[in-house]
C-alpha cells in the first residue's frame, strides 16, 4: 500500500508539472501573438477577442491567464525592459565602439517592440501603471547613459564637460524614444503598415550617432562618421 500511495503521489505531481508547462506555453503563445498584433495593428486597435482568436484559444481561457489587456501589455513591457537591460548590462563601457553597439542593438529592440514607442501616448493614458514604469525606466536610462558619456569623457574618448555629457545622454534618449512617432508623423503610409521600415530605423541609428560625432576629434571622428554613414539608405 505504501508503494501504491507513493506511485499515486508521483503521478499527481507529474500531472501538475505537465499542467504548469502547458499553462506556460499558453501564456507564451498569448504574448507572442499579442506582440505581433500590437505591432501590426496598434495596441489600441486590438481587443482581447482578437488575441484569443489569434492564439486559437477561447476568450475564457485567455481570461484565465490574463484577466485584462493591460496585463498583457505589462507582461510585454517586462520583456522589453529585460531586452534593453541585457544590452546595457552587456556593454563594458569606456569605449565609443561600445556606445555605437548599444545604440544599434537598442534600435533593434525598439523595432521588435515598436508598438510601445509608436503607441506610447495612448498606452500611458490608458494604463497609468505603464506610464509610471516607463517614466522610471526612462529616467534610469538617461542616468545610465549620462554616466556612460561622462566615463567616455574621463577616458578621453569624447571631449565634453559633465553638463554636455548629460545633455548628450538626454538627447540620445529623446531621439531613441520618439523616433517612431516622428516617422509616423512624417510618413503616414509607414504608420498604416504598422512598422517603421528598415530604412527609417537605420536613419534613427544614424541620427543618434550624429549626436555623438561632434564630440569626437581627429581620426576617431572620421572613423565614427564613416560608421554612421553606413546606416543611410543607398
Amino acid at each position: 500500500m505504501q508503494l501504491e500511495r507513493g506511485t499515486a503521489s508521483t503521478q499527481v505531481a507529474a500531472e501538475k508539472g505537465t499542467g504548469k508547462r502547458s499553462a506556460q506555453r499558453t501564456r507564451q503563445r498569448v504574448l507572442d501573438v499579442s506582440l505581433a498584433l500590437f505591432n501590426e495593428l496598434g495596441a489600441p486597435n486590438v481587443t482581447t477577442n482578437h488575441i484569443a482568436d489569434a492564439a486559437e484559444i477561447s476568450p475564457g481561457n485567455l481570461y484565465y491567464h490574463y484577466r485584462h489587456k493591460e496585463d498583457i501589455v505589462m507582461a510585454l513591457y517586462e520583456r522589453y525592459e529585460a531586452a534593453v537591460g541585457d544590452i546595457v548590462g552587456g556593454a563594458s563601457g569606456g569605449a565609443v565602439d561600445d556606445l555605437w553597439l548599444v545604440i544599434h542593438l537598442t534600435f533593434e529592440v525598439v523595432d521588435d517592440f515598436r508598438f510601445i514607442h509608436r503607441d506610447l501616448s495612448d498606452l500611458c493614458t490608458a494604463y497609468p501603471a505603464l506610464r509610471v514604469r516607463f517614466q522610471r525606466g526612462l529616467e534610469s536610462g538617461i542616468e545610465r547613459m549620462s554616466g556612460y558619456c561622462r566615463g567616455l569623457a574621463r577616458a578621453g574618448e569624447i571631449e565634453a564637460s559633465p553638463e554636455e555629457a548629460h545633455a548628450l545622454a538626454v538627447n540620445v534618449s529623446l531621439v531613441t524614444t520618439y523616433w517612431l512617432n516622428l516617422q509616423a508623423l512624417r510618413h503616414a503610409s509607414l504608420a498604416a503598415m504598422g512598422r517603421a521600415g528598415d530604412d527609417a530605423l537605420s536613419e534613427g541609428v544614424f541620427q543618434v550617432l550624429s549626436l555623438i560625432t561632434p564630440y569626437l576629434r581627429g581620426e576617431r571622428q572620421e572613423e565614427f562618421r564613416r560608421v554612421a554613414r553606413r546606416y543611410l539608405p543607398n
